[in-house]
């Protein structure tokens, strides 16, 4: 006589299918997440840093807004992010007299950058990163 342990083990073992059947699409959705998410604080970060290097290009006696439109570039290629935006105020920056604010706006979408090709939860997202110096003296003056 089997033991009622040994009966019910094909249908233990059914049970064990189901229920993976069940979970393994939530777990792949939480691992997709995590990774899009995850994605989306280091481009977040990046593009906040081309900004700040940016400005601080657009800050220094002598630059133009050229050399520091590519200086955001350069720290975006690094990232993977090779379609933005950049607005500086004043525009252009040498405009700023000596010690006023110049800002500098970097937008990207995420949509563009994300690793799965399409983001499942923040698509339509658009990274945004500011960065406000003040214009240093210049010893020509």
């Amino acid at each position: 006589m089997l033991q009622r342990s040994e009966a019910n083990a094909p249908n233990r073992r059914a049970t064990a299918l189901v229920e993976f059947a069940v979970l393994l699409p939530i777990l792949f959705l939480v691992l997709f997440g995590i990774i899009e998410y995850g994605q989306f604080l280091y481009a977040q970060q990046s593009v906040t840093l081309a900004a700040r290097e940016a400005c601080r290009i657009a800050i220094l006696p002598g630059t133009t807004k050229a050399q520091a439109t590519a200086r955001a570039a350069n720290v975006l290629s690094q990232a993977g992010i090779s379609n933005f935006s950049i607005s500086f105020d004043p525009d252009p920056p040498s405009s700023a007299s000596n010690g006023a604010p110049v800002r500098v706006d970097v937008e990207a979408e995420f949509s563009q950058i994300s690793w799965l090709g399409i983001p499942i939860f923040l698509n339509g997202t658009t990274l945004r990163g500011t960065a406000v110096m003040r214009r240093e003296w210049s010893e020509q003056l």
